[in-house]
Parts: C-alpha cells; structure tokens; sequence
C-alpha cells in the first residue's frame, strides 16, 4: 500500500512546485501518472475495507482530477489551491494508523479461515476475536470481509452468518458437482437369496432376524448384514419381546432403488 501512496505524494509536491514556476508541461506529466497511482491506492484500500484511508483518498483523487483540468486551461493559480490540500492528504493517507492495521488483516482473516473450517459447528463472534486477539466489532468487521472475497470470487465454499455466529460451508452452486462425486458408485446386484430376504422384510416389516429365518429357514445373518451395507434395510427399533431382539425395516434408498414412491405402492403391485 504505501509503495504507492508514498510516491504518488513526492509527485504532488513536485507538481506544487512545476506549477507554481509555470512548467505546464511537466505538471501535466506527473499529474497522469499520479491519478493512475490514486486510483490504485483506493482500489487497494477499499478491497481491505480500511475506511478512514479511503475517505481520504477519495477527495485526493478527484482533486487531482480538477488539478489537471485546471492547469490545462492555464489557470495555475486554481490549480495550486487544489493540489497543496491534495498533497496534505496524501500525507495524512501515508501516515494513517488505519494502513499500518491493512498489513495484519490478511493473517487475522487466514485465522479465521482455518478455525472456521476446522470447526463442524458455527463459531460465535466473541470466540472468533477472543482466538486472534480484537475486538468483537473488528473480527466482526474482518469476517465480513472475508465473506465477501469469498463471494466476489465465486469460490467453492462460503461463509454464512448463524445469528451471531459464522459457519463455512459449501457452495451452493458446486451442489451438483458434490451430487456427482459422491454418488454411489458401486452397482446394487442382488443374488436370489438376498432378494427373498428383501422380500419378506419389504412386506413383513417391522421384522426380526428370527422371524425372517422363521420364513426362510435358513440363517439370516449374512443377507440381512448385506441389505444393510447396500442400504435397502435399516434398524427401526426393538421387539418386545425376550432379548429385546432389532426389528428391520425397508430405508428411503430401497423405494428409490426400485422407483416407489410408498410402500403402499408396493403392496398394490401385487394386490392388483
């Protein structure tokens, strides 16, 4: 920041002087360069929301642009009135403690980052500022910076306020992409026997191991273990009954699996 405001106020000071002894020419070509060099200053400033800079920067750039206007049409003593309180507040930008707080914004908002995304739960404000060592209303300041970095560069992730908390999460325009990867990638491929044991638990359930091993009479171990690891059965609670044995059940994934919308859908199938 300062490797562009520092030269930019010497440019001033010498265009006080050019003017002042009529040299329009060379004026006119510090006083390009030097509005070049504001506008970035202020470009770089608001990107660290520092206020205070800004609100001096502002009226520096525009009298700079009056000041080249002026000198110009010649009118050097207009112009002298502009440019000596633009090169004031190039020196109150320079030395504004507001600059010096920009070099620790980027680590305080990389501390943020990396307890936010450590973090499954929302972190609360006074967490966030009691860990980098601020104030609530600056972390809070900084937060809200990085929010909005996040957002202007379309990143994969973002951050979202939880009252007076802050939550990183993913995206919701990479929701898609995440559908895709984590997708199921392995086939569900049934043997016969797995599908009897399906079967009886799709039309018997809520059902116990004993019961299906009642019906099928064979063991049931290894089928029901199998439904549960393709995700077609699920535990849905306890017999009463002696030994408290688990009752199965069809999950969400068996009526997508077989494009049911209901089990009463199921039992109509072969009903009518």
């Amino acid at each position: 920041m300062s490797s562009i405001l520092e030269p930019t106020e010497v440019a001033i000071s010498e265009a006080v002087g050019i003017v002042n002894t009529l040299d329009i020419t060379t004026a006119t070509s510090i006083f390009e360069p030097t509005k070049i060099a504001i506008s970035e200053a202020v470009e770089i400033v608001s990107t660290s929301d520092i206020t205070s800079a800004t609100s001096v920067l502002e009226p520096a750039k525009i009298a700079i642009s009056e000041a080249v206007g002026i000198v110009n049409t010649l009118d050097i003593t207009a112009a002298t009135s502009i440019l000596e309180p633009a090169q004031v507040a190039f020196s109150q930008a320079v030395g504004t403690s507001d600059i010096t707080a920009a070099s620790a914004f980027e680590p305080a908002q990389a501390a943020i980052e990396a307890i936010l995304f450590v973090s499954s739960e929302a972190v609360g404000i006074l967490d966030i500022a009691a860990a980098i060592g601020v104030q609530k209303k600056e972390a809070t300041e900084i937060v809200h910076g990085l929010m909005k970095k996040y957002k202007d560069e379309k990143r994969g992730i973002e951050i979202i306020a939880v009252e007076d908390a802050f939550q990183m999460r993913t995206a919701p325009h990479t929701a898609e992409f995440l559908r895709r990867h984590f997708a199921p990638k392995r086939e569900i491929n049934l043997s016969a026997s797995l599908l009897e044991t399906l079967s009886i638990i799709a039309f018997e359930q809520p059902v116990t191991k004993v019961e299906i091993e009642a019906i099928r009479g064979v063991n049931a171990d290894h089928g029901t273990n199998r439904l549960l690891e393709f995700g077609l059965i699920e535990e849905v609670g306890r017999a009463n009954s002696p030994g408290k044995p688990i009752l199965f059940g069809t999950t969400p994934e068996f009526l997508k699996h077989y494009g049911l919308t209901s089990l009463g859908e199921l039992r109509s199938l072969f009903n009518s």
